[in-house]
């Protein structure tokens, strides 16, 4: 891959300029100036932030405000707080430039992030061509060379890194006219990008496809003059447009990062989506980007950074959508088969579906993990089942992560099998060991047995879960092989006010009830009720819990969902069926 230099700047521009400020490009100026100086206005007086991210975030709010039509506009005390910010950022680099605050030890690519800001904020300082910002333009350009010797030798450790750092060279390449930088960006984008056939990232995060792929692969599309990286944030878009629900709510499961378990919003999407839409045409793109903007955007930086450079981004968006909400999607499944997630759509109800297969995979729970074992939500309109998970007491292996998933026209299907050993003696052979036995991992736990050399006899649970969506709800089919032990399927509710209407109701405490057929509560508009059927013994209320594993347990954590629980109890071998049905309240 050879190196390119593309500054790819417009004229000089001071605001308002490009888009008609009274039209539809002028008014998203103005709410995205108004986002910035309501950034930097707690920060007008006082101790600057320590973090080197939040002075560089805080020194482009600054400028940013003060050129852009608003509030703050032309304010007196912006132009010197970013330049304070800045001469405090100068202080914190260590060796190579690299920055001693943040979450790692002078890290390169978290120093990459602020390279980057730093970076947009040179190329507004230059474009807008005012004598006020000389200061602020000089101070980021000074910072941004002496981090350089770090970004041309240093390091990763996430996946989503390699696209930060190379986005931070490429930019400090062009800003520069720097060979070397532009070969250490090439160098890391030789490795190819790691978009699953499915659209995800590797990862399977939407945070970080939101707050760093996505925005570093269309940097790098621009000034290494690739444009196949926008069609790589294209198909991650419409991947996590599938993944997004009529509220606006993001799908996590299927994430390896920490937002596996948060609530996120398709508006952090809006400012790629928008760019991606206007770049290509897209309309299914186009109608997401008009409504994740109405449900308050993503981040206003990188927005209005683009927008003050480039103000074609503010053109009205294709076809000119309504923000009332993502284009219709059709009925039936959509699945993202490389990142185990099929999703379920009928008018008002959709239904999630996932496996976890990462655990099995790498014989542990450890962050990288797509760990979160709920299998399943289901919603219809505004009744939101948002946790749908299997127990078991079997080993304290833990709760059920299938390791497969089939889907057809009416059904999805999870299997996972768990196994679990006793060892026979090593005899005499173990006793004549000079130096005592391996010290070893079991797959459970750890001792000082040599499991290796052992006959073992195993124990194993074979457990299918099949479920079947409906316009009202789901049916969820467990069929379990194998001994004898306790199953509890626990239905999260979230934190919601629930009340029994009627049915079997044995209330646990801490939101936890214990339901079975016929229990029926009320959420809020809605009314779910449980149809329970099979041939499953009954276990006793005692041993009807959520249990995390020894993985948690043993240091005193623990994965459990909090708020309403319902929890229905059987016992394996067998079959248990519960459908659940959302109906308005009469």
């Amino acid at each position: 891959m050879s190196a390119h230099h593309d500054t790819g700047r417009t004229a000089a521009t001071t605001w308002p300029a490009g888009p008609d400020p009274n039209g539809s490009g002028g008014a998203l100026l103005r709410v995205l100036a108004a986002r910035v100086g309501a950034l930097v206005e707690p920060w007008l007086s006082g101790p600057l932030p320590v973090p080197h991210r939040a002075l560089q975030q805080t020194a482009e709010a600054a400028a940013y405000a003060w050129l852009a039509p608003g509030g703050l506009c032309g304010d007196p005390r912006l132009v010197p707080r970013a330049e304070e910010c800045l001469d405090a950022l100068a202080r914190q680099q260590g060796r190579l430039g690299l920055f001693l605050t943040g979450d790692n030890v002078e890290s390169p690519p978290d120093s990459s992030f602020t390279v980057n800001g730093l970076a947009r904020l040179v190329r507004v300082c230059r474009d807008a061509d005012r004598a006020e910002l000389a200061g602020v333009r000089r101070r980021a350009e000074q910072v941004l060379r002496a981090v350089l010797p770090g970004l041309l030798t240093g390091g990763v450790h996430t996946p989503n890194h390699r696209w930060e750092i190379a986005a931070a060279l490429a930019q400090l390449a062009d800003l520069f006219d720097d060979q070397a930088a532009a070969d250490r960006c090439d160098a890391w984008l030789a490795e190819g990008i790691d978009a699953q056939p499915d659209g995800l990232y590797t990862e399977r995060s939407p945070s970080y496809a939101a707050h760093v792929t996505n925005p570093c692969l269309l940097l790098l599309a621009r000034f290494r003059r690739l444009p196949a990286l926008v069609d790589v944030v294209h198909r991650n878009l419409h991947a996590h447009l599938t993944l997004t629900d009529p509220t606006g709510r993001v799908e996590t499961l299927q994430s390896r990062r920490q937002d596996q378990r948060l609530e996120l919003s398709v508006a952090m999407f809006a400012w790629q989506l928008r760019v991606v839409a206007l770049r290509t045409g897209c309309a299914r793109c186009a109608a997401a980007a008009a409504w994740a903007e109405a449900l308050g955007g993503s981040d206003p930086l990188a927005a209005i950074g683009a927008a003050l450079t480039s103000p074609e981004t503010l053109a009205p968006l294709p076809g000119h959508p309504a923000p009332a909400g993502s284009s219709p999607e059709a009925p039936g499944w959509e699945v993202l088969a490389t990142s185990d997630v099929a999703v379920w759509r009928h008018g008002a109800a959709r239904v999630v579906v996932r496996a976890a297969p990462d655990v099995a995979v790498l014989g542990r729970v450890e962050s990288g993990t797509a760990a979160n074992p709920t299998f399943a939500h289901v919603r219809v309109a505004d009744a939101w089942v948002s946790s749908v998970r299997l127990s078991r007491s079997f080993f304290a292996v833990g709760p059920f992560r299938a390791t497969t998933l089939t889907v057809d026209d009416t059904t999805a299907r999870l299997t996972e099998r768990v196994t679990a050993s006793y060892y026979q003696p090593l005899g005499a052979a173990g006793a004549a060991r000079a130096g005592g036995l391996d010290y070893a991992h079991e797959g459970r736990f750890a001792a000082q047995m040599s499991f290796a050399e052992r006959v073992r006899d195993e124990v194993t649970l074979a457990t299918t879960v099949t479920v079947t969506p409906h316009p009202d709800g789901a049916a969820f089919e467990v069929v379990t092989a194998g001994p004898r032990v306790t199953l509890t399927l626990e239905l999260g509710l979230g934190d919601v006010a629930v009340e029994h209407v009627a049915g079997p109701w044995l209330d646990l405490g801490d939101g936890r009830v214990v339901a079975s057929h016929g229990t029926v509560a009320r959420l809020g508009s809605y009314d779910l009720a449980l149809d329970v059927t099979g041939d499953l013994p009954a276990a006793v209320p005692a041993q009807v819990a959520y249990d995390p594993g020894e993985a948690y347990t043993f240091l005193g954590g623990t994965d459990a969902v909090g708020g309403a629980r319902l929890y229905l109890a059987a016992a394996t071998p067998g079959r248990l069926t519960a459908r659940l049905r959302l109906v308005p309240t009469a």
